[in-house]
């Protein structure tokens, strides 16, 4: 095996072991909180393995006594995303491009604003058996801080994660001509971004931890996420599609590529005519620039590279998925990706 295959296999490894571990002790919990079983049982691992990035960041800051309380809490936080994402995802949720995005927008907001509300109060805004687990979230966060500027710290994250879940939902069901290049941008860098910033700042909320996370920080962060994005949304592509996801990265992408109606292996086609496995991965100047700015929370920065890795590999695995012909450059149209300021 090449190094980089046996770090992956490693990575592997400790992502199954972890999300198992996690599941045993909160998968009670997650049931009643996904009685249709919305979010498969995989999923539910991979979710709950991914606590790795909080456990990264508390041990960085010091906070070694208190990992598996930091990874039960970001498992749980992470399956509570997942499990809201897909039913706001779900085109019996959104109904398509046609739909008002004022109105889309609003009815987005209103059901986050349940488990948002759960976690706040640390109690269930409603009956929901999803409120439920968003209260036990509330008061995972509210044991390891103690309260204060940590728990706020937390919650300002929470509070952009879940306003760019509700323009995510408003612009990547639109039809591709209604949207511009800037605001898929911008969505692309924030949908990840948010979600990683906040799993990795759960390592930052015990109160022997040494600090909160920077800004710069979470803005890193959100610069790997954009690219980790961009391979989701080839990852996903046929589901997305399937879902009513219009005007993802990789759908925007391969647009103007295709005739009225073409068929879904016309678009795999067109993702490969347009290389964007390489318009979905950063330059290696990029990757190094991220993983300095990061270099004070442990592994957080290889982590986020293995993720980015592995959905590339979904991607590859995919039975349309075509090999590019040549590795020439991507096309000056795909999005800059440029860090906001």
């Amino acid at each position: 095996m090449l190094i980089d295959d046996l770090r992956r296999t490693s990575f592997n490894a400790i992502v199954l072991e972890r999300g198992v571990r996690c599941l045993e002790h909160i998968g009670d919990t997650v049931d009643a909180a996904d009685p249709c079983g919305r979010v498969l049982h995989r999923s539910r691992i991979l979710c709950a393995g991914l606590s790795v990035l909080a456990t990264e960041t508390a041990a960085a800051l010091g906070a070694h006594d208190d990992l598996a309380e930091v990874a039960d809490l970001a498992a749980s936080l992470s399956l509570l995303t997942k499990i809201d994402d897909e039913i706001i995802d779900g085109l019996t949720f959104h109904s398509g491009a046609d739909t008002d995005r004022d109105e889309l927008r609003r009815k987005t907001a209103r059901f986050l604003s349940i488990t948002e509300t759960s976690i706040y109060d640390a109690q269930p805004a409603n009956a929901e058996p999803r409120a439920h687990l968003a209260a036990e979230v509330g008061q995972r966060i509210r044991r390891l801080s103690g309260g204060g500027d940590r728990t706020e710290s937390l919650f300002s994250l929470v509070r952009a994660g879940w306003r760019t879940q509700v323009e995510a939902v408003a612009l990547l069901t639109t039809w591709p001509e209604r949207v511009t290049s800037s605001e898929i941008d911008r969505v692309t860098r924030r949908i990840s971004g948010d979600w990683l910033s906040i799993i990795a700042a759960c390592g930052a909320l015990p109160a022997r931890g040494g600090r909160t996370l920077h800004d710069d920080e979470i803005e890193a962060i959100r610069d790997a996420g954009a690219f980790i994005q961009r391979a989701d949304s080839l990852a996903d592509l046929e589901k997305d599609q399937a879902e009513g996801l219009t005007s993802t990265w990789a759908a925007c992408a391969t647009e103007r590529e295709l005739f009225e109606g073409a068929p879904l292996g016309e678009r795999y086609d067109a993702a490969a005519r347009l290389h964007l496995e390489l318009a979905a991965t950063p330059a290696t100047e990029t990757r190094a620039a991220i993983a300095r700015r990061l270099r004070d929370l442990g592994g957080v920065s290889a982590w986020l590279g293995w993720i980015h890795s592995m959905l590339l590999d979904r991607y590859r695995a995919h039975p349309l998925h075509r090999v590019p012909t040549s590795r020439s450059n991507p096309p000056a149209r795909c999005p800059s990706l440029a860090p906001e300021v």
